[in-house]
């Protein structure tokens, strides 16, 4: 089926923030410290005050009652130091790219002007860039009346790993590092913020993925009733996290559209998404992993570090999504894993597809890389040996989410999803060809990463289904779309209940008018809630319709059948009704037509399932090093994955794809680079690679459908399933490629430069191919 939105945004008319152009509507452009950490001695904004169009300027004094710290964004066991930023900072910065002063003007042409004739006078502190060093005896305290840089830290421990540790045949240890990355969806963000103080009420446009929770915290930062504030997110351009955020702007937006009676918009531009839009990944893991001389796995160690930037908007949750995401599919008896999440004086991290699930996966895959090689076993054997067979699932892992319980997989084969993944590979033949390629100069390497993907997070969604007269449908939902094809799995999903063709359906996304509320897209949890809550909405519809029509058909309801969008009694096909005239006729009943509960053929449900439930996969990547200039060329790509019951296969197949190429950038070329201050070094396009679709080859993919019993649907998510076990695999695979020089990669992204200084390294020890 094809996916309803595409013509629509294929052919220009889609409107982002951007495009909406209200009558008056001011600009504004910030100034943002150039200091990663610095305290603000003075700020002279009246030379931009005098430039011609200037509205306003703006500085943290001015924010009255509002520059407070802004509200953490999910729960989480309360961190050490729960510190979040203001919206202007004052007295320091913490940062490069923190925000100290705003210029509202007619355009952005002048705002950007003025904002350039704001003077700050700084004193540079010192800066602390490195999360290794975050928490050493000599490191400043980055934040005034803390007592270290430590945010929080976790620690779990499943079984007795002393003992595993002491029984095992071998133990691997591996110093393990995924580089801090950015985003970089297509649109960056922005916000456009408008009063009507006749209804007293607030609009504001986002780029977001959650609209009630930027709701939310703006009413807490602007001190109104939620009542008060519509908050809309229109078509968005790509999002993939960093849009998971209730961000400075926008609450400095919304507090210039009420206090000038005007609307305010700004637009970020591309430098500003590197410099404050949040950073993803940034771990250091030191692992320690303990096997039996048959590759069973006794124990896991983990000991980690999180840079988590200079404020922690999502307290510790990110790593410790990484911590409950370590064991993956397999039989790991014994655990023993902690972290600690610190503060840096970087771009507060936020999350990125997978959240903490992609930096685990390279944790375990290279473990069990590593542990092969020291057994002489093949990746996939050991792989295959100390998977979770599918009789033990539901399988609990043993590892506790603080105040959620334990982790329980609810259902899944990853025997099946590898084993057909090895099939489609064929082991001795890919063997054959390395070999003949390696005479010929030519380095082939294989790389394989199971995966366990958390997916439906979050404790509800809701919908409202309603038929109106003319028979149209309409679903509106707290979920946003930012390109995954919502409103098509939504109107699909619906019309399958009704019995309706798709395009009687219109859905209505993104806006806290249209339903009161609604957690947002993220976690793979699209098609889990919204779809669950739509299903059961429009059955309640449908059952509306069912009894209307039994009355005035004068048949018993279960005698009422559907088809095509209309009523008919069993047994006499002519006594039928359309879904418009029963609409009409439950919208103006009276007397015995009014049902119990009110007028209308509408229904509104929330979705809240008992636990989050996890989809699978298998990766297998092939790959060529040239060994003179280390690139790296995908030659092969075979995925295996299960998500429950498909609903759309394109769709599903496109959120794969997707992820997989986000994964190859992340795995090959993306990483932020610093100064030992602190200053970002390639805050550009032309310096920061993203992947293209010269980069990849074609996918090829199987999918398998193992339901889940937690939802009415039996589905798993998707979204991020692509993107989690891309970085091991690619590492596997270039280790695999190089092994006649026994390189380790322990570090991604595995870019040219570093294999080269790898490579460099063997050759210049004495290590000639093998």
């Amino acid at each position: 089926m094809r996916r309803v939105e595409d013509q629509r945004l294929l052919r220009g008319a889609g409107r982002f923030v951007a495009d909406f152009q209200l009558p008056g509507t001011l600009s504004v452009a910030f100034v943002r410290s150039p200091h990663p950490r610095a305290r603000i001695l003075g700020i002279d904004v009246s030379g931009a005050a005098t430039v011609a169009g200037v509205v306003r300027v703006l500085t943290g004094a001015d924010l009255r009652g509002v520059n407070k710290p802004l509200p953490m964004m999910a729960p989480s066991p309360a961190p050490v130091h729960p510190v979040t930023q203001r919206p202007i900072a004052t007295g320091h910065v913490s940062h490069q790219g923190e925000i100290v002063a705003a210029v509202v003007a007619a355009d952005r042409y002048g705002a950007e002007d003025a904002a350039g004739l704001v003077e700050t006078r700084y004193e540079a502190l010192p800066a602390v860039a490195d999360v290794s060093e975050a928490l050493s005896a000599h490191a400043p305290i980055l934040h005034p009346g803390c007592a270290s840089n430590l945010i929080g830290s976790s620690h779990a421990t499943v079984g007795d790993p002393a003992r595993a540790f002491a029984d095992a045949h071998t133990i691997v240890s591996l110093s393990l590092e995924i580089r801090r990355s950015s985003a970089q969806p297509l649109e960056t963000r922005g916000v456009l913020a408008a009063y009507d103080d006749t209804h007293d009420l607030l609009t504001v446009y986002s780029s977001t993925q959650i609209p009630h929770r930027i709701r939310s915290g703006l009413a807490e930062m602007l001190g109104r009733g939620e009542e008060g504030i519509r908050v809309i997110a229109p078509d968005v351009g790509g999002a993939f996290g960093c849009k998971l955020c209730l961000y400075p702007e926008e609450v400095i937006v919304a507090f210039l559209a009420l206090a000038l009676r005007r609307p305010v918009q700004w637009i970020e531009d591309r430098q500003e998404h590197f410099l404050a839009t949040g950073h993803a990944r940034g771990q250091v893991h030191d692992v320690g992993l303990a096997v039996r001389r048959d590759g069973t796995v006794l124990g896991l160690r983990d000991r980690f570090l999180h840079d988590g930037g200079a404020y922690a908007p999502y307290g510790i949750r990110l790593p410790l999504v990484t911590l409950i995401s370590l064991m993956g599919p397999y039989r790991i008896p014994a655990m023993d894993v902690s972290f600690d999440a610190v503060f840096t004086n970087k771009t507060p991290v936020i999350p990125y597809r997978g959240a903490g699930q992609p930096e685990a996966v390279f944790v375990i895959e290279r473990a069990l890389d590593h542990a092969a090689r020291a057994l002489g076993l093949e990746p996939l054997e050991i792989r295959r040996r100390n998977l979770i067979p599918p009789e033990a699932f539901p399988y609990d892992t043993g590892i506790g989410y603080p105040g959620a319980g334990s982790v329980r997989y609810d259902s899944g084969n990853p025997a099946a999803v590898l084993d057909d993944v090895a099939a489609r590979i064929d082991l001795p033949a890919f063997r054959a060809e390395q070999t003949q390629a390696r005479a010929a100069g030519r380095f082939l390497g294989l790389g394989i990463a199971c995966y366990m993907e958390g997916t439906g997070a979050g404790t509800f969604e809701g919908a409202t289904v309603r038929v109106e007269g003319s028979g149209a449908v309409t679903v509106a939902s707290g979920l946003c779309s930012q390109g995954q094809g919502h409103e098509t799995i939504i109107a699909q999903t619906c019309a399958d209940v009704l019995e309706v063709s798709l395009d009687r359906v219109q859905v209505r996304l993104g806006d806290t008018q249209a339903i009161a509320y609604g957690g947002g897209t993220w976690g793979s949890r699209g098609a889990v809630f919204a779809g669950s809550a739509v299903t059961e909405a429009a059955r309640r519809v449908r059952d509306r319709a069912t009894r209307v029509a039994a009355k005035l058909l004068e048949a018993d309801p279960v005698d009422i059948r559907w088809r095509d969008g209309e009523a008919f009694v069993t047994g006499a096909p002519q006594r039928r009704m359309t879904l418009a005239a029963l609409a009409q006729a439950a919208a103006s009943a009276r007397g015995p037509l009014l049902l119990p509960d009110g007028p209308g053929l509408e229904a509104t449900y929330y979705f809240s399932p008992e636990n989050v439930t996890y989809g699978q996969g298998a990766h297998a990547v092939v790959v060529e090093v040239d060994v003179e200039t280390c690139e790296v060329r995908i030659r092969r790509y075979v995925v295996a994955h299960d998500c429950g019951r498909v609903l759309n296969a394109t769709i599903v197949e496109g959120q794969v794809i997707g992820g997989i190429a986000q994964g190859v950038g992340g795995a090959l070329y993306e990483q932020l680079c610093f100064d030992p201050d602190g200053q970002i070094l390639n805050a550009t396009l032309a310096d920061y690679l993203l992947p293209t679709v010269g980069d990849l080859v074609p996918i090829e993919i199987t999918h398998h459908e193992t339901p889940s019993l937690l939802n009415p649907l039996g589905i798993k998510g998707v979204g991020e399933a692509g993107i989690i076990p891309v970085a091991a695999a690619l590492a596997g695979a270039i280790e695999d490629a190089l092994s006649a020089w026994g390189i380790m990669v322990t570090r991604v992204p595995a870019t040219p430069p570093g294999l080269y200084d790898l490579l460099t390294a063997r050759r210049g020890a004495g290590h000639p191919p093998r």
